[in-house]
């Protein structure tokens, strides 16, 4: 029974990859378990401490949000805003992102970034993080 319940779990992982993939165009995995968002501008994360959905939304929040909005160019950060946006069905701008990755960015608050997801990417939750 454990067996099956985790084949289960790697093939929705796996899907949910791919989804993440088909969100953008010019990424791939490497040997190495990295998903490579863009080469060119070296922006990737590691997948195989992702065991959910959960912690894949949140591992392209941390690692997508800067270079969706600095660094780079306007392509590449209209690239990354695009292939984020798409794969959390959200409508993110720059500033947006830029907030995201002031809070969020690096995995500097896994717990704050699980409430962020969990709210429906409600902006408050980060604004009321300011007030702290």
């Amino acid at each position: 029974m454990k067996k099956l319940v985790r084949d289960l779990e790697l093939k929705i992982h796996k899907n949910l990859v791919y989804d993440l993939r088909d969100c953008f165009p010019q990424s791939f995995i490497n040997s190495r378990d990295e998903f490579i968002v863009l080469p060119r501008i070296n922006s990737y994360f590691i997948l195989h401490n992702i065991e959910n959905e959960l912690e894949l939304k949140c591992k392209v929040l941390e690692w997508v949000s800067r270079p969706s909005h600095k660094g780079g160019t306007n392509h590449s950060h209209k690239y990354h805003r695009d292939g984020l946006n798409k794969f959390l069905g959200t409508n993110f701008n720059k500033d947006d992102l830029s907030e995201i990755y002031t809070h969020l960015g690096n995995n500097c608050n896994r717990s704050l970034c699980i409430k962020f997801i969990e709210s429906n990417y409600d902006m408050e939750v980060l604004e009321r993080k300011n007030d702290e």
